[in-house]
């Protein structure tokens, strides 16, 4: 949880939350597998990093996690959520 809470403050900067394409580019493969490897190395500093590279690092993160995001057992409730109407106009 904390490298995400890492890599999430890093992106959430002002200067990296103007990034265009920030998810969608790709960047350099092998800065992104340097970059994943040192995840459990503290002290995580990305500083040295361009968002799109540590963007790339979030999804790569997520995509290879054992545990989902959203676990199964509120399954029931995000679907119970998703059919809460909406106010119109929204």
């Amino acid at each position: 949880l904390e490298v995400l809470e890492v890599i999430v403050e890093y992106l959430n900067r002002e200067e990296n939350m103007t990034v265009n394409g920030i998810f969608r580019l790709t960047g350099s493969r092998a800065l992104i597998g340097s970059l994943h490897q040192s995840l459990d190395v503290p002290p995580l500093s990305l500083d040295a990093y361009s968002p799109i590279s540590v963007a790339a690092v979030l999804k790569r993160y997520l995509r290879l996690s054992p545990e989902p995001i959203l676990p199964f057992d509120s399954y029931e409730q995000i679907i119970m959520i998703q059919q809460i109407k909406q106010p119109s106009g929204r």
